[in-house]
């Protein structure tokens, strides 16, 4: 997919794979650990010392030895993997990114405290007869769609997706593509339940920018990445929202909602090692559960893999938490996204 992003620069040599749609399970996290991580060779030194430089790897000098041990061991996990499954089974790729320091337990755990609550009685969003669907969509091509912002380990996917939502119903109203604060969301939002870094409730977003009428933009509250004190001023503010509904828990209103509102907020299990480290292509990851969401993207479209007679529909998603447009398979998106999160016939003020 063109529109993904490599997170290793050009200087380093990215550890690749295609990745199978049933890999072997003895090779899933959490890895054991070198017994011995002074018999490191000297190439992958230097390349773990390129990546942790390029990635900027969060490695205090107590932890160095562990964690090189654990990079390590992903290294060998990829390329083991590259070997059994690269045969194109999936049109899946994953490479090292800036997670290759951190343990499957790790991994997970960071991915649970992001969890991404769902309220399943809200308003539903009425699904319009009259639409047409097309073949293919992409609100990215339209201007919808902001850039990708990175998370930098702060869990609060759930109030990046908020904002993307809002971001692009602000440019079908204006025609111009203002960045939404982020930190806004996180630091005072906390009465909505919500909670930081540590995950939140994707409609108390929404109703906290409703019910506080207004957001600021990017510009005026920075993201830091951090929970702070809030320091909303509203005559700072760039956005009021009137409204907001919920898309019923079906693919076929999700699709018409797509279609006929623009991009949506959703929740997806992404509590895998296959998602932390994808790098492009279709992604399919049969363990995936519609009970836990534990990521917020922005739904921004859906096309076919291959000829439309195929019947190979995907969604197209925009990431954060490894700055990528994640592609996601249909024949899994039942068990992907989690239609029945929070979005969007936002009106706006």
């Amino acid at each position: 997919w063109a529109g993904s992003k490599k997170m290793v620069s050009d200087s380093l040599d990215p550890i690749t794979l295609k990745y199978s749609s049933n890999p072997d399970p003895c090779h899933q996290f959490p890895l054991r650990k070198e017994k011995n991580s002074k018999r490191t060779q000297p190439n992958l030194q230097n390349t773990y010392n390129k990546t942790r430089k390029a990635l900027k790897l969060r490695v205090d000098k107590e932890e160095e030895r562990q964690k090189r041990a654990v990079w390590e061991d992903n290294v060998k996990m990829i390329k083991l993997l590259s070997m059994e499954n690269g045969l194109g089974m999936n049109n899946f790729t994953v490479e090292m990114n800036e997670f290759g320091d951190l343990t499957g337990e790790e991994m997970k755990k960071m991915m649970t405290d992001s969890s991404v609550l769902t309220l399943r009685n809200g308003k539903h969003i009425q699904k319009r007869g009259d639409v047409k669907i097309p073949k293919t969509l992409d609100w990215r091509t339209q201007g919808y769609v902001g850039p990708v912002r990175k998370q930098n380990g702060c869990g609060a996917c759930w109030a990046f997706a908020v904002a993307a939502s809002i971001e692009s119903q602000l440019f079908k109203k204006t025609g111009k593509m203002t960045q939404l604060s982020v930190q806004n969301l996180i630091d005072c939002a906390r009465s909505y339940s919500t909670y930081g870094c540590k995950g939140g409730l994707v409609y108390g977003a929404f109703l906290y920018v409703k019910n506080n009428k207004g957001l600021e933009a990017e510009a005026t509250y920075p993201y830091e990445a951090k929970e702070g004190r809030c320091r909303y001023r509203a005559e700072r503010s760039v956005v009021k929202i009137t409204r907001f509904l919920v898309v019923p828990r079906n693919e076929e209103a999700l699709m018409n909602a797509l279609v006929t509102h623009g991009p949506i907020a959703v929740g997806i299990d992404a509590g895998h090692e296959s998602f932390t480290n994808y790098a492009g292509g279709i992604y399919h990851e049969p363990k995936c559960k519609t009970d836990n969401p534990t990521h917020g993207l922005l739904l921004v479209g859906f096309g076919y893999e291959g000829r439309e007679s195929d019947g190979k529909k995907y969604w197209l998603l925009k990431n954060r938490l490894v700055p990528t447009t994640i592609v996601i398979r249909e024949a899994s998106s039942t068990q992907l996204v989690e239609t029945d999160a929070e979005t969007h016939s936002l009106r706006l003020g």
